[in-house]
């Protein structure tokens, strides 16, 4: 990258990130969500020794944690762990693990659990605090729905798709409304005093978890049967 007068002596470049992006890979109540994270910047920032800072996941099932697991992608594959706080920030020690040009691109990804209501996508921000006073302010991190650039190269998206130009299922923390798409009754007998078992068969939008799911049938008052938990 070339830079204006970048030779005179100890000019130096306000630091930037020209890369935010985050997605996620599962929109279900719930389940296990993975957010990927994209950075980039304007400058090196080994020497820098940052710490990156995610906030704005509020509301996920995934209690505070020193050791949450992230996943590094870029530069180098490798692995380490995160500070996690249940409202919703990540702090991450990149200082070793960040890319030494600039411009290059550095990727992590880490799992968090949905929560079960459905919700928008959330607002998701990214900033870093490093050695030396080095810090690039909290800026809104970009997704797949504000950006068809980013959303076309995801992988698994099919040449001439249509970009979305409202919520995507893959913004971060995007949950879908939990429905029944199939809800079927029926019974064997309409005999008074007969013994008559009710079938039952029902589909979901959603994978029915046994964490966070409870069914429920009422209204089947005036039945001879005995309270119980049944068969």
């Amino acid at each position: 990258q070339t830079i204006a007068n970048g030779v005179c002596p100890l000019k130096v470049v306000t630091a930037a990130l020209h890369v935010h992006y985050v997605n996620q890979t599962s929109q279900y109540p719930c389940t296990d969500n993975v957010l990927q994270i994209i950075l980039s910047s304007n400058v090196p920032l080994r020497n820098c020794a940052p710490h990156v800072t995610i906030s704005g996941l509020d509301g996920t099932l995934t209690n505070s944690t020193t050791t949450l697991s992230v996943s590094i992608v870029k530069p180098a594959v490798s692995t380490t762990v995160a500070h996690w706080n249940e409202s919703g920030v990540l702090t991450l020690n990149a200082s070793s693990i960040v890319p030494t040009a600039a411009c290059e691109v550095f990727a992590f990804s880490f799992e968090v659990k949905n929560p079960m209501q459905p919700r928008g996508k959330a607002i998701v921000t990214v900033a870093l605090n490093g050695n030396l006073n080095f810090s690039i302010a909290p800026v809104v991190m970009t997704v797949p729905s504000t950006s068809s650039t980013w959303y076309r190269a995801l992988p698994g998206i099919p040449t001439g798709v249509t970009i979305p130009t409202v919520e995507s299922w893959r913004d971060p923390l995007f949950v879908v409304q939990a429905a029944f798409t199939t809800r079927v009754m029926g019974q064997t007998t309409p005999f008074p005093g007969a013994s008559n078992s009710l079938s039952l068969t029902l589909a979901s939008n959603v994978p029915l978890t046994t964490e966070c799911s409870t069914l429920r049938i009422i209204n089947l008052e005036g039945a001879c049967a005995s309270a119980g938990s049944g068969p």
